[in-house]
């Protein structure tokens, strides 16, 4: 099964986790003692807002209180209804339980760095880093604090996104903007190949060092929500498949015997002709 947070988060990200319902309903009435597939049912019955979502993660914990990633679950749900303090709480529940977790520590550096307490969400930025390669939240937060002290000691702007697509920086522009954030795009010439013969700049969203903590976290909420709304209708469509699934087999079958029959009648009088 999946033992780690962030397997959960690709699975959800990749849209494989709502498609796996139907799968982990049918595994878990023949295996109902399996207390990671219940977190991963009730983590893609999160994503969607399902009231099914937290008693799913409660038989997790019920069947093993000791599950570091039943824990995580709750921490990283905690940390998109924005309920900080909590979250920073259940994550270091998890660590309790067992502190060699990337993704967690990854997890509470975020809750952390939105609570103020700066210097603790560096240090598990890079506690993360230092336990696993492939942490980019982590290193991400590390750049951007760097930049903010490299702003501090002679600069004032600070860059917020990083990307080759200006379409989605102009968009994150305009959300600032509204928010009444000052903002720019820097174009800088950068020798990346998007063919044999064609290269790109590396533009970059930046916005005053004053603003850039909020400038951070209003993106952060819009991309939480944004991310939701994808999945809503998905799962809808299937925890509904999973109910009617049955039924609509019955119709598509008779469809099927009766083509049958118009395909052999009319070879019948096609050969007595």
């Amino acid at each position: 099964m999946y033992s780690s947070s962030s397997q959960i988060r690709e699975l959800v990200e990749t849209g494989q986790l709502v498609e796996m319902i139907p799968d982990l309903i049918t595994h878990l009435e023949s295996q109902p003692d399996d207390s990671e597939a219940w977190v991963l049912l009730a983590a893609a019955r999160f994503e969607n807002n399902s009231p099914k979502a937290e008693a799913t993660l409660n038989k997790a914990i019920e069947l093993q209180p000791d599950l570091p990633i039943a824990w995580a679950e709750r921490g990283r749900w905690l940390m998109q209804k924005g309920e900080w303090e909590k979250a920073n709480s259940i994550l270091g529940q998890a660590l309790a339980l067992n502190p060699s977790q990337p993704d967690i520590l990854s997890y509470r550096g975020v809750v952390r760095r939105r609570m103020g307490k700066h210097e603790q969400a560096k240090e598990d930025f890079a506690a993360a880093i230092a336990l696993s390669t492939h942490q980019e939240q982590a290193e991400w937060h590390l750049r951007m604090y760097k930049e903010q002290e490299t702003a501090r000691a002679g600069g004032s702007w600070v860059t917020i996104e990083s990307h080759f697509d200006p379409e989605w920086l102009f968009l994150m522009k305009n959300l600032l903007l509204e928010e009444g954030i000052p903002t720019k795009i820097s174009r800088q010439e950068k020798r990346v190949a998007l063919s044999s013969s064609t290269w790109d700049y590396d533009r970059k969203l930046q916005v005053p060092l004053e603003h850039s903590e909020k400038a951070y976290w209003t993106i952060y909420d819009w991309a939480m929500n944004h991310h939701y709304y994808q999945f809503v209708e998905r799962e809808a469509d299937a925890e509904e498949n999973i109910d009617t699934a049955g039924s609509k087999a019955i119709p598509a079958l008779g469809i099927g015997i009766l083509i049958a029959c118009l395909v052999a009648l009319l070879l019948i009088l096609l050969f007595s002709a």
